[in-house]
């Protein structure tokens, strides 16, 4: 393994710093130190790479289409290991899988302007995508405020990424919702999406108590997600305060439109129909006259609840399959 690193930094594939892990029966991928397991040996390698700015993933699969993957961005306070089952699900299902994270950072970090430092960490890491694996083609999923990412994505060069993106897959994107405002915003977070979710949560584990051990793990599972969700965004309230600033300020909705009609971009849109940060009526409502029914994909649960283990992930990839397979 060593010496496969040292090869390819010799041929200036990696820096100091970076490493590739060639992947074995039995290898389990690890994303923030914790496992994600693959079914079979399936994995050529996995990159990890470190920068300044981001922390970037590429798992590429054996037989995966040469050139192809998907790349995977993540919203704000998201990060690697609240996405590991998604992307090894993706994985196991024959994808070459990109993401990042970025650093959550601390309250008294240098404050960035998430509108410019969040699209050049995606740009940045599309470019070495494309220089060490031969990236040529990308279907691109989107979570939450990653949507205001792949719309200015495009929208800084539509030419290049029109040839570069082929879909587009936006789960519980932010920006639709109308005359949203920045106190109700981060009021509904705290007192609906994070209290109302605990609340469930912990009624379901301590009342309810199902034996069902499948059910249990999903709310144990479930519980951890949140909690990762509401740490991320108190950590650098700072920086969560500025990317709802952003988030508020801006109608996705025009931007969408030219993105459709007049650079033909294909773009499907996932909702949790109990999504109790984003509602999922008030997105759908100014989305309606934008996308024909068949791309539009209504699951139960909330936010988040598409990176856990469940039906509904399993069924949302199903789609996926079929949205990247066709011409």
């Amino acid at each position: 393994m060593r010496m496969f690193s040292n090869h390819l930094k010799s041929l200036g594939c990696l820096k100091n710093g970076e490493s590739v892990f060639v992947c074995r029966q039995g290898f389990d991928m690890k994303i923030n130190h914790q496992p994600c397991k693959y079914k079979d040996s399936v994995v050529e390698h996995q990159e990890s790479c470190s920068d300044p700015r981001y922390n970037g993933l590429f798992a590429q699969h054996l037989s995966a289409i040469p050139g192809h993957c998907i790349l995977m961005l993540p919203g704000t306070s998201t990060h690697l290991s609240d996405m590991k089952t998604m992307i090894s699900s993706l994985v196991d299902r024959g994808y070459s899988v990109a993401s990042l994270e970025r650093p959550t950072g601390i309250l008294f970090d240098r404050i960035k302007n998430p509108s410019i430092y969040r699209i050049n960490t995606v740009k940045h890491w599309i470019g070495r995508l494309q220089n060490r694996f031969n990236i040529q083609s990308i279907d691109v999923i989107a979570h939450s405020y990653a949507s205001f990412d792949v719309m200015r994505l495009i929208h800084s060069n539509q030419i290049k990424y029109k040839k570069l993106i082929k879909n587009i897959i936006l789960i519980n994107p932010a920006g639709f919702i109308k005359s949203i405002k920045y106190l109700n915003h981060c009021l509904r977070f705290l007192f609906i999406y994070v209290l109302k979710g605990y609340i469930n949560i912990f009624k379901w584990l301590y009342i309810t108590r199902d034996d069902n051990d499948y059910n249990k793990l999903y709310f144990e599972l479930k519980l951890n997600l949140l909690t990762s969700f509401f740490i991320k965004t108190i950590q650098n309230p700072i920086k969560t305060f500025r990317e709802v600033r952003d988030i508020v300020s801006i109608n996705l909705e025009n931007i969408m439109i030219d993105t459709i009609h007049k650079y033909n971009f294909r773009i499907v849109v996932a909702l949790n129909t109990e999504d109790d940060l984003l509602p999922h009526n008030r997105t759908l409502s100014s989305i309606n006259n934008l996308f024909d029914q068949e791309n539009v994909l209504l699951f139960p649960g909330n936010h988040s609840d598409l990176f856990l283990p469940s039906r509904e992930l399993e069924i949302f990839l199903d789609n996926i399959e079929r949205i990247t397979k066709d011409k």
